[in-house]
């Protein structure tokens, strides 16, 4: 691995994995272990997962309570051992929302006594298995609603209309710029119509101009799981030299990056230059995280600990570096210096 990842997240997920095997004497479903720790990491759901899951619901293919162990351990497809991962997810979602936390717990101690999961649900629940499955694809679609994925009238079936009126072949059919005015027209909120719009506008990297910002906003906000829009804001922001505009687009972009410290870096230095040096701190010791064997950013963080005034935290990332770059000079006398001031600070 290149170890560009944050692995504070991977960290978190494989101790949730120490504590639901313990508490259940390993007796816990496959399924039921990797849905929470995936459910208790600290990034949002993302773009991806969301499409994938659209994609099963639409198609029926989202497992059952047997097919998404099997997923984990014998997959049909590429995607299927993701998508039990944030399926999993998403049914914890749909317990803890349903049942409440506490029903969780009584699972996993059941569980802990060898029931098996059709009795455990049974007890907990107060649904059998195949009752469970109806209620979660109902909570899914209300999210997939939520989340911009069940536009209607859906693309195929504007497709099909279009190629009703031009009398098209079977196949790919052309949606031309003003056949795509017309049904924005007729359809102004739908998210696949203005993301197909906002795509050939801003091909090639163009920046966006008024209409395009007003429609960027307006399908941001129709699908807001969807992080695209916000790269498009913040760059835009960045290049008009406005900062400030660009921190909220770019918190959102951080907030789903697990193996880009980019945009952790930008949000650090923004902020060092705005005197939050706290803030800045934050996002600079993230983005050391996903590069921890990048010197640059071992001496970034550092940098900014000390302006922080976080001794303890320069000093990390200083010691870090000695074992990186074991030949340069300059860390070990930073790390002599740091340990001086440290040694001059009051006793708690």
């Amino acid at each position: 691995h290149l170890g560009m990842f944050d692995w504070q997240e991977v960290l978190r997920h494989e101790y949730v994995h120490t504590v639901t095997l313990e508490q259940t004497r390993n007796r816990i479903p496959h399924w039921f272990t990797e849905a929470l720790a995936t459910h208790l990491e600290t990034r949002p759901r993302s773009w991806d997962s969301v499409q994938l899951l659209a994609q099963a619901f639409d198609s029926n293919t989202l497992f059952d309570l047997e097919s998404i162990n099997l997923a984990f351990v014998r997959p049909k497809k590429k995607t299927d051992r993701t998508q039990a991962y944030t399926q999993g997810a998403w049914m914890v979602e749909f317990i803890e929302k349903e049942w409440g936390r506490a029903a969780i717990l009584k699972l996993l101690a059941l569980y802990r006594d060898g029931t098996v999961e059709a009795t455990a649900f049974a007890d907990v629940l107060h649904v059998d298995r195949a009752e469970f499955m109806k209620r979660f694809e109902k909570f899914a679609e209300a999210d997939l609603r939520s989340w911009g994925m069940l536009a209607e009238p859906s693309m195929a079936m504007m497709v099909e209309e279009v190629r009703a009126e031009t009398g098209a072949a079977e196949g790919a059919v052309e949606i031309d710029a003003a056949r795509l005015d017309a049904l924005l027209a007729k359809h102004p909120a739908h998210p696949d119509l203005l993301e197909l719009w906002l795509r050939r506008r801003l091909k090639g990297d163009a920046a966006p101009d008024a209409l395009a910002l007003e429609r960027l906003a307006a399908y941001s906000a129709l699908r807001p799981i969807d992080p695209w829009p916000h790269r498009v804001l913040a760059k835009a922001a960045l290049a008009a030299g406005d900062a400030a505009a660009a921190v909220p687009h770019l918190q959102v972009l951080d907030s789903y990056a697990d193996n880009d410290a980019n945009f952790a870096m930008e949000l650090a230095r923004i902020e060092r230059g705005r005197k939050n040096l706290k803030l800045a701190l934050e996002h600079a010791t993230k983005a050391a995280r996903i590069r921890a064997y990048d010197p640059a950013a071992r001496e970034f963080v550092a940098a900014i600990a000390v302006e922080a005034g976080d001794l303890q935290a320069a000093r990390l990332h200083i010691q870090a570096l000695t074992l990186l770059e074991p030949s340069v000079a300059r860390h070990r006398q930073r790390l002599q210096k740091v340990d001086e001031m440290i040694a001059k600070l009051p006793v708690q």
